[in-house]
């Protein structure tokens, strides 16, 4: 079992600096053996195939049921990153 199940949420996955430590951040609670993952709650982005390549889960309104069925359930943290983001978690 993980250590923690934790979910980001964040407004969208295009590239930034919010975004970058969000790869940063999300990369090395997954290498410390949490299970994270990552829901942008407007769109995608590239940052999506950082996160994926890090083996970090990520979904988003219109991502495929897969990305979504990859979330972790009944997450334990839910860190909001972004003033929309917040309001949404």
């Amino acid at each position: 079992r993980a250590l923690m199940r934790i979910l980001h949420l964040t407004v969208g996955l295009s590239i930034g600096g919010a975004e970058r430590a969000l790869v940063d951040l999300a990369a090395a609670q997954q290498a410390l053996g949490h299970e994270v993952a990552v829901l942008a709650v407007r769109r995608g982005g590239p940052i999506a195939l950082e996160l994926q390549r890090c083996g970090v889960p990520c979904a988003w309104p219109g991502a495929p049921a897969a990305a979504w069925r990859a979330l972790p359930r009944r997450p334990e943290l839910v860190h909001g990153h972004l003033f929309a983001a917040d309001v949404a978690g």
